[in-house]
Order: structure tokens, then C-alpha cells, then sequence
């Protein structure tokens, strides 16, 4: 966070707050790109497992519990 705020900072004082907005764009819009490529291969090259589902313990009694 700290180079955030410097960066902001900067962009401010050298009045350069829309190139600064342009670049984080940019790299936004980079990240965004790899990921959904990262994540379009992990769906293509493996298949969905589904372990067992979790079981949860009530607490107390079960409901309408005959003697």
C-alpha cells in the first residue's frame, strides 16, 4: 500500500492523474486477461473431482425423536 500511496502522490502532484489512471488500467485489464487464460487452461486440462460432502452435527435431539 505504500507505493500506492506514493505513486498517488506523485501523479498528483506532477498532475499526471490520468496517465496515472491509464496505466492502472492497463495493468488491470493485463491481470484480467492472464488470469482468464490461466483459467481457461486449468478447466481444459483437468477434470472437475467433487469429494465427499461435508456432514454437520446438530446439536441436542433430532426432531420428533420417538421413545
Amino acid at each position: 500500500m505504500d507505493y500506492v500511496k506514493k505513486a498517488i502522490n506523485f501523479a498528483i502532484r506532477t498532475d499526471k492523474i490520468e496517465e496515472f489512471v491509464n496505466q492502472i488500467k492497463i495493468f488491470i485489464e493485463k491481470v484480467k486477461e492472464e488470469l482468464f487464460n490461466k483459467q481457461d487452461d486449468n478447466n481444459y486440462n483437468s477434470s472437475m473431482h467433487i469429494s465427499n460432502l461435508l456432514h454437520v452435527q446438530h446439536k441436542g435431539r433430532q426432531p420428533n425423536r420417538y421413545k
